[in-house]
């Protein structure tokens, strides 16, 4: 099980720096879960992220991760695990076929209409990934909505700094009646218009501040151990947000991400924030 613990980690680690760095702080006990989690998701996304996507092997994936939700071993190191998580976490199996149909929504490449449609994608994408998250942590049912809206505004904020990558990738999360609201007919059509695609971007990023402020209230159901890596991922989303919002044409020119040193000193704060409280 060590190495593959290692893999998880090394997954985690290559994926994500910033989720890796924050939960390195979680406990012990659960620390390898949350990096068996982030495996598992990252390594469904990646087949969906290739160029072309490779719907092939996203579909043998989902296969071998039906096989092993349903108690048998197979041929995958992290599918293997992952199977065995679900059960002895008592997570619910739907989630994980609500994340793939998520998926499937990307391979299709599709556009959404209406932030409500939107809502389905993110649903499937991201909260079901907080509800995981809970039962990983094993916190009260009263917990779920606001684990629920954290991954939501996790989302929505990678949508909104990930809009130039995922254009070039043929693919528009920004609903078509906020585009409208702006008079622009796509993110294509607002590069070129700048002051209409500020004002589209500070809209987006309006609305993600709200989901995370609002998420932010559950983290009275976490216990201090917990809660320092949850509140540092929240706190550093939001500060990309907010640099995003300073200069949303950012966007263009890099992806914005937090440093190190960055989410250290969240850290601490936090950290000392929670002995206080």
């Amino acid at each position: 099980m060590q190495l593959n613990k290692t893999l998880f980690e090394e997954i985690t680690k290559k994926g994500s720096k910033t989720f890796y760095s924050v939960s390195l702080f979680f406990p012990k006990e659960i620390r390898y879960d949350v990096f068996l989690l982030y495996a598992f998701t990252r390594t469904a996304d990646d087949f969906v992220d290739a160029t072309p996507p490779e719907t092939q092997k996203f579909q043998e994936y989902k296969q071998l991760t039906g096989s092993a939700l349903e108690g048998n071993t197979v041929d995958h190191p992290v599918v293997n695990a992952f199977g065995e998580l679900v059960r002895r976490r008592s997570i619910n199996p739907n989630l994980v076929w609500d994340y793939f149909t998520a998926l499937d929504m990307d391979v299709d490449g599709r556009r959404y209409g209406s932030y409500q449609n939107l809502e389905v994608y993110i649903y499937g994408v991201a909260e079901t990934i907080g509800l995981m998250m809970a039962k990983i942590m094993e916190l009260p049912e009263e917990s779920y909505q606001s684990a629920r809206l954290l991954g939501k505004a996790f989302q929505l904020i990678n949508i909104i700094r990930d809009i130039d990558e995922d254009e070039k990738l043929g693919r528009e999360y920004i609903p078509q009646d906020d585009l409208g609201r702006f008079g622009l007919a796509s993110i294509r059509d607002g590069k070129n218009q700048e002051q209409r695609m500020r004002k589209l971007i500070r809209f987006e990023l309006g609305r993600f501040l709200k989901v995370n402020k609002e998420a932010k209230k559950g983290l009275r159901f976490l216990p201090r151990n917990y809660r320092v890596p949850i509140s540092t991922a929240s706190d550093v989303f939001e500060s990309v947000g907010k640099k995003i919002y300073r200069d949303p044409m950012i966007i263009f020119r890099e992806k914005v991400k937090p440093s190190v040193l960055s989410i250290l000193c969240t850290v601490f704060r936090n950290y000392v924030f929670s002995w206080k409280s």
